[in-house]
């Protein structure tokens, strides 16, 4: 068992409620004690050669995912984003290290960029993978009296405002019965399905799901100067927030072992929860740590949207 406490002594987080750590991640993570972490979501290297970037040429291997598995919690989640393509080595990799593959959310979008007709279909989603570390105590609920994970914010991620009426639960599904009293509640249960604003258009009743679009310029250049490197795969930080949300416990720490641009990072401060994020490319790392120490300009930029996701403005913890 490792002890060494850097980066998880409570006392070591309370100042800055982060650690940032310009190093190769498994450096990081063996230094990391066991089950200490919340949660882990993350966008690893996808295993597409993405733009013809060495970073990306693998997906994680069975002995990363070993020491992710070893520093989370016992019923600590994992989101993973990844490639249609390459969807399988890297679930297969995480089975492996010992998770339990719950789901898998799907990001949908209209803005891929088309490839070449001869190669690939214009991509327009990206699957992720939920995992999540076995209890080790005799129920959920003991696990989560001991650790405080195991299960998921359901209520702090529902959708929308609309009155819900629950009619009951039985073997074959919702049931209504003469002695069951209706039970209301606001917003609609959460999927596993997120799309962006213009698919949201096509639809019906979007009012039933979460949407996020992907960044844009303004976003993706906040916090930034023109010396800095725009990372290619940045994520938005609405989605981000939406599920660290989703997979983190109240006062709870996320780990982003391929940290990036810091996205995060940023949403998990917003989200009011601690965080350690590791980057080894330098430039990268850089950006990061500007974007992150100024985390407080995303929320800004949010009041002045035009167009909002319907993420919940509140934080989890409130």
């Amino acid at each position: 068992m490792k002890t060494n406490n850097l980066v998880t002594n409570p006392n070591s987080l309370n100042q800055k409620n982060f650690f940032i750590f310009n190093e190769d991640n498994m450096n990081v993570l063996n230094r990391i004690p066991d089950n200490s972490i919340d949660s882990v979501v993350t966008d690893p290297p996808y295993g597409i050669s993405f733009m013809g970037n060495k970073w990306d040429h693998n997906v994680p291997t069975v002995e990363f995912w070993s020491e992710v598995y070893r520093v989370l919690k016992p019923g600590g989640y994992l989101l993973s984003f990844s490639s249609s393509r390459t969807y399988h080595r890297m679930t297969v990799n995480i089975e492996d290290a010992g998770f339990e593959i719950k789901d898998q959310l799907m990001w949908v979008y209209s803005q891929g960029l088309p490839k070449p007709a001869k190669y690939n279909l214009k991509p327009a989603n990206e699957p992720i993978c939920m995992a999540k570390k076995p209890i080790s105590e005799k129920s959920i609920t003991k696990n989560i009296d001991k650790y405080g994970t195991g299960g998921l914010n359901i209520e702090g991620c529902r959708i929308g405002e609309d009155v819900i009426k629950v009619q009951g639960y039985g073997t074959n599904g919702f049931v209504a019965t003469k002695d069951f009293k209706p039970t209301t509640h606001k917003g609609r249960h959460p999927s596993n399905f997120i799309i962006d604003q213009m698919v949201s258009d096509f639809l019906e009743e979007n009012h039933k799901f979460f949407y996020c679009s992907k960044p844009n310029k303004k976003e993706r250049l906040l916090c930034l100067d023109e010396n800095d490197v725009k990372h290619p795969t940045l994520k938005p930080v609405d989605l981000m927030r939406y599920l660290v949300r989703l997979v983190t416990p109240k006062n709870g720490i996320v780990l982003d072992p391929f940290m990036g641009a810091g996205t995060t990072g940023v949403a998990s401060l917003l989200e009011e929860f601690k965080f350690v994020g590791i980057e080894l490319d330098e430039q990268y790392y850089e950006s990061g740590q500007r974007r992150i120490n100024n985390y407080q300009e995303f929320r800004d930029l949010k009041k002045k949207k035009t167009k909002k996701s319907n993420l919940d403005k509140t934080p989890l913890q409130k």
